[in-house]
């Protein structure tokens, strides 16, 4: 059995490694987000939350149109955000840019996705669904 080594563990806690990506005619570096970014990056994503949390492990490309469809506006502002690219840049381009810009920003941070998105967006769910508004159902009545 192998040991990971030191740098590779760093990627996959880092979220993983950098994408460059050709988009139009501008060259796009895709890293994981920064602190900085992950207010933004939850609050353009919000409306998206219940679809997130019902998507598979590995997002397909239906998976992808299907987000487009339902939330284009938060997906556009996330990829913004993820991607580090102006919006007036994002909206002169065709339209399989953001597309791919998504998945890169979805794949290079798949641990911001897969481990701290995804439950957020079933709790989020899941209160909903039982009618509960505190992520806590074993709280005693309240008391007048």
């Amino acid at each position: 059995m192998s040991t990971p080594e030191p740098a590779a563990e760093l990627t996959q806690l880092a979220g993983g490694p950098s994408i460059e990506s050709g988009s139009g005619e501008r060259q796009t570096r895709i890293t994981p987000l920064k602190v900085k970014e992950f207010g933004p990056m939850l609050s353009a994503l919000e409306p998206v939350f219940t679809d997130i949390g019902v998507l598979p492990d590995a997002m397909v490309a239906g998976d992808i149109v299907h987000l487009f469809t339902r939330h284009a506006e938060a997906l556009l502002t996330a990829i913004c955000i993820g991607a580090r690219v102006e919006r007036a840049w994002l909206d002169e381009q065709e339209l399989d840019v953001p597309v791919n810009l998504f998945a890169d920003v979805l794949s290079v941070n798949r641990d911001f996705f897969e481990r701290r998105l995804k439950p957020v967006a079933s709790q989020l769910q899941a209160m909903l669904s039982g009618g509960s508004t505190s992520p806590s159902s074993s709280s005693g009545p309240a008391t007048a």
